[in-house]
């Protein structure tokens, strides 16, 4: 018999991650919502609810330090429908067809210049 407490435990879960997106990054670390994600390292992917996120990529991958400016921001959004979207080795943002999001890419040069936690640090 489950009890009533793992019984809540599960639900909550499940309504947690219920609507959450998976996003991928497809080649190198990016900073997703402050959080690090990497295509070798680290977590393979992150659930993002909302269907939108603050993503920082172009880093210097060399760099090491605990934080860095980013080479490019991307204020990126999706359908909150979508189960993965996918940040593509060229810094654009794919659906799980492989097609581009609504034309969006991380440009160079729009980091804003400020440091941020590093991806790559450790």
């Amino acid at each position: 018999m489950v009890s009533f407490n793992a019984l809540l435990i599960a639900a909550s879960v499940l309504i947690a991650s219920a609507g959450a997106t998976k996003i991928h990054a497809n080649s190198g670390c990016i900073l997703v919502n402050d959080r690090s994600l990497c295509e070798k390292k680290g977590p393979k992917t992150l659930d993002i609810s909302g269907g939108r996120a603050t993503i920082y990529a172009r880093f210097d991958s060399g760099n090491r330090l605990p934080t860095q400016t980013p080479g490019c921001r991307l204020d990126a959004v999706w359908p909150p429908s979508f189960n993965d979207v996918y940040f593509g080795q060229d810094n654009c943002l794919y659906d799980a067809g492989g097609q581009n999001i609504n034309g969006q890419c991380c440009a160079p040069g729009t980091g804003g210049g400020n440091q941020v936690t590093n991806p790559y640090y450790g």
